[in-house]
């Protein structure tokens, strides 16, 4: 959801038969088709649309510079795509990622935060209070990948 509405895209449809982006309030209202995909700019959008700063990002699986083999577009309706009163959540920097025996997390903020490691079927691992800037010792892990939460976010840590 951007905004009042949600987005969407067709894989085919409009004047081109090349599929759309359209917009549509959750109650239903409001349908309308705010562009319409052509070979340059790529056609038959198959996957689902990206929302971050004030752009929508998708894929198209034909048309494009690269020998009508899709390609990667970045949508801007100048429309006002913000949630007001919405900020983005401040950046939490984990390293090194592979890692190797040691894992550095670095919170934006002084706080005690909660972090939960996971194996990629569910299984618990860590599940520990951590301040700001914090190590965490996975020399006895496995290589493989991991699933770390931190304030109700997901990263990916692969460990070596």
């Amino acid at each position: 959801m951007a905004g009042d509405y949600l987005y969407g895209t067709t894989s085919s449809g409009g004047l081109s038969s090349g599929g759309m982006i359209f917009k549509i309030k959750p109650d239903g209202s409001d349908y309308t088709n705010v562009f319409e995909f052509v070979t340059e700019s790529g056609y038959s959008s198959w996957s689902s649309l990206l929302y971050e700063g004030s752009f929508l990002y998708g894929i198209t699986a034909g048309g494009g510079s690269n020998n009508d083999n899709g390609t990667i577009f970045k949508f801007d309706d100048a429309l006002p795509l913000s949630v007001p009163g919405f900020s983005e959540p401040p950046k939490i920097s984990l390293f090194p990622n592979p890692v190797r025996d040691v894992l550095n997390i670095n919170l934006p903020e002084n706080k005690e935060t909660e972090i939960i490691l996971y194996t990629p079927n569910g299984q618990l691992i860590i599940k520990k209070t951590i301040n700001n800037n914090a190590t965490i010792d996975l020399k006895s892990l496995k290589s493989g990948i991991y699933i770390l939460q931190i304030e109700n976010r997901t990263y990916k840590i692969i460990k070596e």
